[in-house]
């Protein structure tokens, strides 16, 4: 799923868990990575001898940790008087815009 925040639009896996397996002294999971370059996550597959020695403690505090800055509220009126909207706007577009034919 993508990423709520609108500045982001990450893809978020949707996974329920990551182990892999969870046995006394043998602890196999995927380990989630960000790549905030391709706003996508890539898996590796991690071991170790204790749950602890994952790293997951810390992997889950930032899990949902989205790096980009949400975008700031809308400030209305802002910019009043400075953006000009012809006045045939909201008419029809000629049939040739729709056909693909001549220049419009």
């Amino acid at each position: 799923m993508k990423c709520p925040n609108p500045a982001c639009g990450a893809a978020v896996p949707l996974v329920r868990q990551t182990w892999l397996c969870k046995k006394s002294k043998k602890y196999v999971a995927l380990k989630v990575i960000p790549n905030h370059e391709t706003k996508q996550v890539e898996f590796e597959v991690v071991e170790a001898a204790t749950e602890k020695e994952l790293g997951f403690v810390e992997f889950l505090a930032n899990k949902y940790t989205c790096y980009q800055e949400a975008p700031q509220q809308r400030v209305p009126d802002l910019n009043k008087g400075q953006i000009w909207m012809s006045d045939d706007f909201n008419d029809p577009l000629p049939d040739e815009f729709w056909l693909g034919k001549g220049i419009i």
